[in-house]
């Protein structure tokens, strides 16, 4: 556009542009190629059972179709297909020169701290009286900007505050909760939340 061609795309013109084909494309390419035995691959199952669907019109036999998700083994043998026992399996997580290393629990807590951030709260309670012995210190990143979080991080503290010196601390579970509690009514939003009570 800046060199002055003229860009054509489908919210001002009635084209395609997916890199994956579209139902009628994938009907002619059905009826070019003519298969024997048809099984979808790629894409949600809702997408492979719409393609199979597509060979059905064009054609294909419903029992030579098969529609399988990953780990299912499909045998071809005497010119019939079928299924076979699923083979486990899942994802497998590469990270730096680590190869499935990293369970799909770190990838979940990882998706977590993108989405929402995270907040450090440190609580400072005197050993005899289980009061505070000063303010509770609160971090967040990722979670809130810095202007936000000069009314937000004192909402908390004084929440930690009050939860503490009403002697209804149980544990770090107690505040936790509380805190997830406060932000989520105030911002709609549930970051990631770690308390660490410690005694002097």
């Amino acid at each position: 556009m800046r060199r002055g061609a003229e860009v054509v795309h489908e919210a001002i013109s009635p084209v395609h542009v997916s890199g994956h084909a579209s139902s009628e494309e994938q009907k002619l390419l059905l009826n070019l190629v003519r298969p024997t035995f048809f099984m979808t691959i790629h894409g949600e199952l809702h997408h492979l059972r719409r393609h199979a669907t597509l060979a059905k019109q064009v054609g294909i036999p419903a029992e030579n179709l098969v529609v399988v998700e990953n780990g299912q083994v499909v045998e071809l043998a005497d010119g019939k297909l079928s299924l076979a026992e699923r083979m486990p399996g899942g994802y497998i997580f590469v990270e730096g020169e680590s190869v499935g290393e990293i369970d799909l629990d770190v990838m979940r807590e990882r998706e977590q701290l993108a989405r929402s951030g995270i907040v450090l709260i440190t609580a400072t309670l005197d050993k005899y009286s289980n009061r505070l012995l000063k303010d509770p210190e609160v971090i967040t990143r990722g979670f809130i900007s810095p202007e936000d979080a000069e009314t937000l991080v004192p909402a908390v503290q004084k929440k930690v505050t009050d939860l503490v010196n009403s002697g209804g601390l149980d544990d770090e579970k107690t505040i936790t909760d509380a805190v997830r509690s406060l932000l989520r009514n105030q911002t709609g939003r549930r970051p990631m939340i770690f308390v660490a009570v410690t005694k002097a």
